[in-house]
């Protein structure tokens, strides 16, 4: 979009951090947003009608899965979210091998320069399999944003309390999956009438507040 117009219209403006909500104009020029107001005129512009549709900021997605290295696709996978409105995903560790060593993490930003559409960031493996703590600081010198066990709650309650230590010691931030597997066992969805109803294994909800009581503890 450099060194180009663009001009949107009608469309339902929200912007939450300016606690803005209403009908208005939209003009973009180089790539960034020039003027929001009604009525808007702009020669050699290109004119999307956003009539009856709603004009955001772009979404930022703070748990995507591209699996790179691994089956997924750097490019599919981005195209997908820019289809959605995300301009900003935060990769999982869940790649094939584990994004547990600055060699991955390099890797898949290696692969995001060539073939990403919107902004990407790789989350690095809290654990290397959930055994021991991964080289954390390594990971963040290598790129990483944040470090998560993605699906994996990090069940050892000293192995995640060192995290924890070890990541207000360097200033690194934690995304959890909290969920204690032996509540959770094989189940299904939520417990509750509709788990019931289906006559399907229910998840019960101290599942999910068990792990986070023990994390904030």
């Amino acid at each position: 979009m450099q060194n180009k117009k663009l001009l949107i219209k009608n469309g339902l403006v929200i912007d939450p951090a300016n606690k803005v909500k209403t009908k208005l104009d939209v003009l973009v020029e180089d790539g960034k947003i020039k003027k929001l107001g009604k009525k808007l005129e702009a020669d050699d512009a290109e004119i999307i009608d956003a009539k009856n549709k709603i004009v955001i900021p772009g979404i930022i997605d703070m748990h995507t899965h591209l699996r790179v290295p691994g089956w997924g696709s750097v490019a599919a996978e981005t195209r997908a979210a820019a289809k959605g409105g995300v301009t900003t995903m935060v990769a999982m560790p869940n790649t094939d091998p584990i994004a547990d060593s600055p060699s991955v993490i390099k890797h898949v930003y290696a692969r995001v320069k060539e073939e990403a559409v919107v902004n990407v960031y790789q989350a690095g493996s809290i654990t290397k399999g959930g055994t021991k703590l991964a080289e954390m600081l390594k990971l963040k010198k290598a790129g990483a944003l944040l470090f998560s066990d993605d699906g994996a709650d990090v069940e050892d309650v000293d192995l995640m309390f060192l995290a924890m230590q070890y990541a207000k010691s360097h200033d690194l931030l934690l995304l959890c999956h909290c969920e204690d597997h032996n509540l959770s066992a094989n189940g299904a969805l939520h417990e509750g009438w509709v788990s019931t109803q289906l006559g399907l294994p229910g998840i019960p909800a101290t599942a999910e507040e068990e792990a986070v009581t023990r994390n904030i503890a």
